[in-house]
């Protein structure tokens, strides 16, 4: 895997492993789907941001990856796979736990017992 960092719309995103975008999407944290060979700051970036949280039905992350690269990752051009990236500030709370800034927010829902949330950077 290739180690890419973007700016897109002031934000700072970080290219990552399947596994780790595996445990940030079961974690809530938003995750960008995008073929392989496109780059997420181009205006045409077809990719598209998910998380397990998203919607009424929580898809698994191996179907949503298999539904994405059926559609978007078909010839040489756009990528015959995947590529994830996360925002920056997420970059480091892939250990099970939810990220909580100091209002006790935790990815922009309440933290509740559920969570073993961390304070903000």
């Amino acid at each position: 895997m290739n180690n890419m960092v973007f700016e897109r719309n002031g934000k700072t995103i970080v290219r990552v492993n399947k596994a780790k975008a595996r445990k940030m999407y079961n974690n809530g944290i938003d995750v960008l789907f995008i073929p392989c060979n496109l780059r997420p700051d181009s205006p045409y970036m077809l990719g598209i941001w998910e998380n397990i949280n998203l919607g009424d039905e929580k898809i698994p992350f191996e179907k949503l990856v298999d539904y994405f690269e059926i559609y978007n990752c078909i010839n040489s051009e756009t990528g015959k796979y995947t590529a994830f990236y996360i925002e920056d500030d997420d970059y480091d709370y892939d250990d099970g736990n939810m990220p909580c800034d100091y209002s006790g927010m935790c990815a922009g829902t309440s933290c509740s017992q559920y969570w073993n949330c961390k304070g903000g950077k």
